[in-house]
């Protein structure tokens, strides 16, 4: 028998503000929990402490895959994640916290699965710790705001990227890596040779 994957928010947290982040970020998840390419919730309670259980489902992470993909693959993991998106954006729920590591492809690239839907994010911000990653959207590793669709695109931009290049984008609001003048990445197309220079300015963009 599968096991369920259950977030459970830690006991050492007693702050009620992370407390109501975490049960907010849930019911978001929960809300959206029956669109296609949401990873399903089965459950979710208080006692003895805040808690989901959700879908567990077999797949690769696309932080696991060998990166860089071929540009056709590329195109159409980002189609299967933006219509994701798409979906849970039209019913007022924004991850916030996209990256490689929870997108999932379970049978090839057009099946894309999104997962934790920002309940870390919601809790170390709440907590004011936030750790942004070279995926996050600038206004939330600066602000304390809730994401909306514009953080979401750049985030899948910022996926598009590592995806195209095998390489996480390095921007000046992380603090991380070598930046360009402006703040920005090496383009796509100077890093890897194969990415046709268009995609630079979509990238550049997002």
């Amino acid at each position: 028998m599968r096991r369920q994957p259950l977030f459970v928010l830690s006991p050492e947290v007693s702050d009620p503000a992370v407390e109501s982040a975490f049960d907010r970020a849930a019911a978001g998840w929960e809300r959206i929990a029956d669109r296609p390419g949401v990873i399903s919730v089965h459950d979710r309670g208080e006692l003895p402490r805040p808690w989901i259980a959700v879908e567990s489902i077999d797949g690769t992470r696309l932080s696991d895959m060998d990166a860089p993909l071929a540009v056709d693959e590329v195109r159409t993991v980002l189609g299967a994640v933006a219509e994701v998106l798409r979906a849970t954006g039209r019913a007022g729920v924004h991850h916030g916290a996209l990256s490689p590591a929870s997108v999932r492809l379970v049978d090839g690239p057009g099946d894309a699965r999104i997962d934790d839907w920002g309940l870390e994010r919601a809790c170390r911000v709440a907590a004011g710790r936030q750790q942004p990653t070279p995926y996050t959207a600038p206004e939330l590793a600066t602000e304390e705001r809730e994401p909306d669709d514009r953080a979401d695109v750049y985030s899948l931009g910022a996926i598009a990227y590592y995806l195209l290049t095998g390489e996480a984008p390095q921007t000046a609001a992380t603090g991380a890596g070598e930046v360009g003048g402006d703040g920005s990445p090496p383009r796509a197309s100077a890093v890897n040779g194969s990415v046709p220079g268009r995609f630079d300015a979509v990238l550049e963009t997002a």
